[in-house]
């Protein structure tokens, strides 16, 4: 199913057959999972399927976990009201994606950058050319959403870990932040400096 869902995500095309039917319609959305690595691994071939990948842990600051707290204390107080706080910050969040992806479309990629890309999929070990095609998508779109007209070394820098985390080779069970510094090793040695 999931191999299904990857393959329409990625073609913009979905056909359903079923009984002597068939139909075709365009399907366009985002695939958005979560999973426990302490459950088990995903398959590499599947794992490289996916764009970009966070790794998420609990957060030991004080004053940030309080405010989190006193977030959603308030929120849970008067939704409405939490809602309307913040609509002015989603409200500019949502007009600068709309303007960047309005943007995409002309943002360049010079043979440098392109350059770069792949040594950075070949200094980390990256399997298959995916990383290389989703590391310039994924540097073109924060180029976009920074109103940069070409992709600069500095969003390639940023785009790296997310896209390249999962797509280098591990121990089992090895923790996340070995694969982190080993894109941020690559990063500095590619690129001169790590951004983020």
């Amino acid at each position: 199913m999931v191999d299904l869902l990857l393959d329409v995500a990625a073609s913009g095309i979905n056909i359903v057959e079923r009984d002597g039917l068939s139909h075709r319609h365009p399907a366009r959305f985002v695939l958005v999972g979560s999973g426990n690595p302490e459950e088990g691994q995903l398959r590499p071939q599947l794992e490289d399927r996916f764009g970009l990948s966070t790794h998420v842990q609990t957060i030991t600051d004080v004053g940030l976990r309080t405010q989190i707290v006193r977030q959603r204390l308030d929120y849970d107080s008067d939704p409405d009201v939490f809602a309307e706080r913040l609509s002015v910050r989603q409200h500019h969040l949502a007009q600068r994606l709309a303007a960047a992806r309005v943007d995409l479309e002309g943002v360049e990629v010079d043979d440098q950058i392109l350059s770069d890309a792949v040594r950075l999929c070949v200094e980390v070990d990256a399997v298959g050319h995916r990383g290389e095609v989703m590391l310039i998508r994924a540097a073109r779109a924060l180029a976009a959403l920074r109103r940069h007209s070409t992709v600069t070394r500095a969003d390639l820098a940023d785009a790296a870990i997310p896209v390249l985390r999962h797509r280098i080779p591990r121990e089992p069970f090895e923790r996340p932040t070995v694969a982190t510094a080993r894109v941020r090793n690559a990063v500095v040695s590619v690129v001169g400096h790590f951004a983020a």
